[in-house]
């Protein structure tokens, strides 16, 4: 509901141009009014329409745009969780839990953007060894890329660990990029974003534990 609010907050000078269009528009029927006309011309009407149309379009566009990001912003949560979720098993019970990604590319519901060693999976099911672009989180498409093609969550963090790792999630065309970095040490999943709409994050800076966005 904040967009929508936020969306409504953002054409207030569009809706008070349209009250100051009737208020001119009564004006001039009370005017003619007193020569016997009461009604509307044809042209105030057209006017009245096109400005509803034009506050409706920059509302809706507004809208979507809102609604595309919160739908990437759950989808980044839901990937870095489920890479936790693998890196506490690793960790737990002392065994070796490999992350294989899918190519960099464009992806949409239904489809899997990483998979994890059977061994690893809390169920056999094909649900719990890939992670999967939810249909409950929808959205058309997103562009995917990482950094490596695969890396073990291990008992002592991660392998290799020469660098850290990055994963980027962003919708197609313009836009800000969400990010998620793989400490090289420790294993330790943190989100982000980037402002660009780069393929990777080049940055960590922006990276926080106890605040992700």
């Amino acid at each position: 509901m904040n967009f929508i609010t936020a969306s409504c907050l953002g054409s207030a000078t569009n809706i008070s141009r349209l009250r100051y269009a009737l208020h001119l528009m009564r004006s001039s029927r009370n005017s003619t009014a007193q020569h016997g006309q009461a009604a509307f011309s044809l042209i105030e009407l057209l006017v009245v329409i096109a400005i509803i149309g034009i506050v409706s379009s920059v509302s809706l566009g507004y809208i979507n745009s809102e609604i595309q990001k919160s739908r990437l912003v759950a989808l980044t949560q839901s990937m870095a969780a489920w890479l936790e979720a693998n890196r506490s098993k690793a960790l737990a019970e002392s065994t070796l839990c490999r992350v294989q990604f899918s190519a960099n590319g464009s992806y949409s519901s239904g489809q899997s953007l990483a998979s994890i060693t059977p061994e690893c999976a809390v169920n056999a099911d094909f649900e719990s060894q890939n992670f999967v672009i939810s249909r409950q989180i929808g959205g058309s498409s997103y562009v995917f890329s990482r950094s490596l093609t695969s890396f073990d969550f291990t008992k002592r963090g991660l392998s290799p660990s020469s660098q850290d790792q990055y994963l980027s999630l962003s919708n197609p065309g313009s836009g800000p990029v969400k990010c998620i970095k793989i400490n090289k040490y420790s294993g330790l999943v943190q989100i982000g974003s980037h402002p660009s709409s780069s393929s990777f994050c080049t940055s960590s800076s922006s990276y926080s534990a106890s605040k992700p966005f």
